[in-house]
């Protein structure tokens, strides 16, 4: 299901809150690194920029426990999209006839950081 906008919108609102009220507190926790609230939502809206798939498209993600993954996800919402978990160590999607998607797999991989 494509997110509404009005589900997009409190997405976004929810997060921005987040980053206002609670911005020191630590918000995602991971084996290598720890980001409060106003850093996840300072790291989605920078990779929102730099990523911006057309409203409503379905962008793959690969899923793995890394705040790397959680910022992605919130960056796909930023933008409208709709984010697809996929099994990290499954290849990359390909594009068969009548989907279409995008993926932001690979642009972190090695980094610990988007």
């Amino acid at each position: 299901m494509v997110p509404t906008p009005s589900a997009t919108d409190a997405i976004r609102l929810a997060l921005q809150q987040r980053a206002r009220r609670h911005g020191d507190r630590l918000a995602i926790i991971d084996r290598r690194e720890t980001v409060t609230f106003a850093q996840l939502w300072q790291r989605a809206r920078a990779l929102a920029a730099r990523h911006e798939p057309r409203p409503g498209a379905v962008v793959t993600i690969a899923s793995t426990s890394t705040v790397a993954f959680f910022i992605r996800v919130a960056a796909v919402w930023l933008n409208d999209a709709v984010p697809m978990p996929a099994d990290a160590k499954m290849s990359p999607p390909r594009r068969t006839s009548g989907t279409r998607a995008t993926s932001m797999a690979s642009t972190t991989a090695g980094r610990g950081r988007p």
